[in-house]
């Protein structure tokens, strides 16, 4: 029998890292759109 505070809080590890993978992927995307933006800008 699988104890169910273990699953859950594999569930909760789990979720907590596809969040901060999300977050990471936002913080790029906003980075290289602001780098792109800019040196259009300055060109």
């Amino acid at each position: 029998m699988f104890n169910l505070g273990t699953i859950k809080e594999s569930m909760k590890k789990l979720i907590y890292l596809e969040e901060q993978t999300m977050a990471n992927k936002f913080l790029k995307t906003a980075t290289a759109l602001t780098i792109m933006g800019t040196s259009l800008l300055g060109a």
